[in-house]
């Protein structure tokens, strides 16, 4: 998450203004109630509406109404223009223990429609001399769809937006203009869920010092759980006997996937399964078990797991290092066949959670495609006959064989990259799109944030 991006900052800059543009719910109330409460913690704030009521307000956003209920509302709601802006400068130039340091302006739109364009500038050119001289930030909302004379006047803007996305609905804000406060990103997806205003930042790389050990979480049922509770609620593990595919744009960061899929490995060892990974192409063997062989027990490290090399035999591997690329690129299927059986073997539970990289595969055989989906669809076929195996497999979304691998899984779920942030969404079955993130306790676990 983000502290805003940046709006916090500029707001606290005494006698900014800020226009606050969008549709109707996308939020504008809802952003506006939250910077009112967070810049009026020691100071006057009032919220002029002309929308709602104060008790409708607190329905409808209960969390960032408390600004209203600690500052001072004032209903316009059968007022005009004249009142307004008789009302402002009320409390804009009142006793300086009442004077307003902070004002929302919920919406401009309500009163400005009803003045002649000259004399709306004039209002407006008044307004902003008032927030310079009495040193207050006015923050003001607005519906209108058009470019207006306000955003020639104001200090910032901020506009909110849905956004469809094949389908999905994303919300997105854009910062066209911060006064003296730098911009680093000028777009950011948010959610208000909770009846908050949640900001998020580009994907930062992730911290493994704040890495520690957990409770491992029990088999859901017939699955292999994810390791993370809120994994689990979404996509209810990984059935076994089954396939469970996740799909990633080449733009997301190979950090995101490791998210899900190294935190089920280290879940399923910590419980007794077996394990086996094929990993992402271009990861370093030891820095992927840099991220496992401390959070599990050394027995489960060296005798239930295997990691699954693309190096040749020869380069003598120590376990739970394993060669997989033979010298003929048709011993692959055997060579996976044979590490199966050693982890099932130790396996306490006599089932295996299998992690392929189906990119990995088609780089290191592309010119045997048909024959690695050979195996791979006798392995699944494997698997299913099992029934105490599960295969995970991650496929870029430019992969060759992506049709028919996805048409062999039972779950799917897509990782994509939108305003340089992780979203997660599932298609088999069906969910809603979430920000996928890394927890700030403990960056193993994924934290999921619903796009609402």
């Amino acid at each position: 998450m983000v502290r805003l991006a940046g709006l916090e900052e500029f707001l606290e800059k005494r006698g900014n203004t800020l226009l606050i543009k969008g549709e109707a719910g996308t939020g504008k109330t809802t952003l506006a109630l939250q910077l009112l409460r967070t810049l009026a913690r020691d100071e006057p704030a009032y919220y002029i509406s002309a929308r709602v009521s104060k008790e409708k307000l607190g329905r409808h956003n209960p969390e960032s109404a408390k600004a209203v209920e600690e500052g001072g509302f004032l209903d316009l709601r059968l007022g005009n223009s004249t009142h307004m802006l008789e009302q402002i400068i009320k409390v804009l130039r009142g006793r300086e223990k009442d004077r307003a340091r902070v004002l929302v302006v919920d919406t401009w739109d309500s009163f400005a429609k009803e003045i002649e364009e000259k004399e709306r500038i004039k209002a407006e050119k008044t307004l902003m001399a008032l927030a310079d001289t009495s040193e207050a930030r006015i923050i003001f909302v607005s519906e209108e769809p058009y470019r207006t004379t306000m955003e020639y006047l104001v200090d910032g803007i901020v506009v909110l937006r849905r956004i469809d996305d094949n389908g999905l609905l994303l919300r997105e804000f854009e910062l066209t203009k911060l006064r003296g406060t730098p911009i680093p990103q000028h777009k950011h997806l948010f959610s208000l869920e909770g009846g908050k205003f949640t900001a998020f930042d580009y994907h930062l790389r992730p911290d493994y010092t704040r890495a520690r050990k957990v409770k491992p979480k029990k088999d859901l049922d017939d699955a292999f759980s994810l390791g993370s509770d809120a994994l689990d609620s979404i996509f209810y593990g990984i059935p076994k006997g089954s396939t469970f595919s996740i799909e990633y744009e080449p733009t997301v960061h190979y950090s995101s996937i490791r998210i899900v899929d190294l935190m089920a490995i280290i879940n399923a060892l910590n419980l007794g399964h077996g394990a086996f990974l094929l990993p992402l192409p271009a990861s370093p063997l030891n820095e992927v078990s840099s991220l496992i062989q401390p959070y599990v027990s050394k027995e489960a490290y060296l005798n239930n797991f295997a990691i699954g090399s693309m190096e040749k035999s020869g380069n003598r591997l120590r376990p739970p290092f394993y060669a997989v690329g033979a010298d003929d690129d048709e011993g692959l299927g055997e060579n996976v066949t044979v590490l199966l059986e050693k982890v099932r073997k130790n396996s306490r539970t006599g089932g295996v959670l299998v992690v392929e990289s189906m990119v990995q595969l088609e780089s290191s055989f592309a010119s045997t495609s048909d024959t690695v989906l050979e195996g791979l669809s006798a392995r699944i076929s494997k698997i299913q006959e099992t029934s105490s195996d599960a295969l995970l497999v991650t496929l870029n979304s430019a992969a060759r064989m992506k049709p028919r691998v996805l048409a062999m899984s039972r779950r799917y779920a897509r990782i994509m990259m939108r305003d340089r942030v992780a979203v997660i969404v599932g298609e088999k079955p069906s969910t809603e799109p979430y920000v996928l993130e890394r927890d700030e306790d403990n960056s193993l676990l994924p934290k999921l944030t619903r796009i609402v």
